[in-house]
């Protein structure tokens, strides 16, 4: 159901002084959260850093993209992209990333990170905003949604991409950094270099100078984060691909 606000009290009901409607569908008014949407086809991109007239030419610029757009009443205009109905799951499995691809693509990430979830409240047009006795104004309707169909799909494949991405890098921490629980902020860009000579045969016969690099610092990066665990693993690799003690322990020094 379509819910609206105002900021203390939800209603079905479209009262006067209720200046916001809640961005998605709610299951019912007893609150507003995000387990508690319907719905997760609607984003909303707000950008208050930039003055009115940067923000009126990204929507004309995007403006086929744009479902609908209302201005505050203040200083910024509120800006929904919509999917449709049958993106439904994709969106819901994928709110946050889709909302941060859009900002990033199209509004270059201008716009205020606090608008990624789906119960966002977002202006109504039409209504008088109290702080300022302005009316908030809908200056764009895209009733045409067939369209935007070639924009939904060209978001579809590089978000789809971007959560293996992001799932093969929890792979890589799990197994590779023992040490995660203890230390917050890892980067695991570090940790491709263990990922890379695990994961590539470097008999030490065939010749393969890389090989000694890769162990390197596969090693150096084990040590730097006190992984032993992984560690061992790296060693015994080494070990079973030609590699002799001494030639080890010279590069653990």
């Amino acid at each position: 159901m379509i819910v609206y606000s105002n900021k203390y009290r939800n209603s079905i009901i479209p009262y006067g002084d209720y200046e916001f409607e809640v961005l998605n569908e709610l299951k019912d008014t007893s609150r507003r959260t995000d387990d508690n949407c319907s719905k997760h086809v609607r984003f909303l991109f707000e950008m208050d850093g930039a003055d009115l007239n940067e923000q009126c030419e990204y929507l004309k610029k995007h403006k086929d993209i744009i479902r609908r757009a209302v201005f505050s009443g203040k200083k910024s205009i509120h800006m929904v992209v919509q999917f449709p109905d049958s993106y439904e799951a994709f969106c819901r499995d994928n709110y946050r990333a889709i909302w941060e691809y859009i900002n990033r693509t199209v509004f270059d990430s201008k716009c205020d990170m606090q608008c990624r979830n789906p119960s966002r409240l977002t202006r109504r047009p039409g209504v008088i905003r109290a702080d300022t006795g302005k009316k908030q104004l809908l200056v764009h309707l895209n009733r045409d949604s067939c369209i935007l169909d070639s924009f939904y799909k060209s978001v579809l494949d590089p978000v789809t991409l971007e959560k293996k991405q992001a799932q093969k890098r929890s792979e890589l921490r799990r197994r590779y950094c023992s040490y995660l629980p203890k230390h917050d902020g890892c980067d695991c860009s570090k940790f491709e270099s263990v990922r890379y000579y695990l994961d590539t045969p470097f008999p030490l016969m065939s010749g393969n100078g890389n090989s000694s690099i890769s162990l390197f610092k596969a090693i150096k990066c084990c040590q730097k984060y006190n992984d032993d665990r992984t560690l061992y693993e790296v060693i015994a690799k080494a070990r079973a691909e030609g590699w002799s003690n001494k030639e080890i322990e010279h590069k653990l020094k």
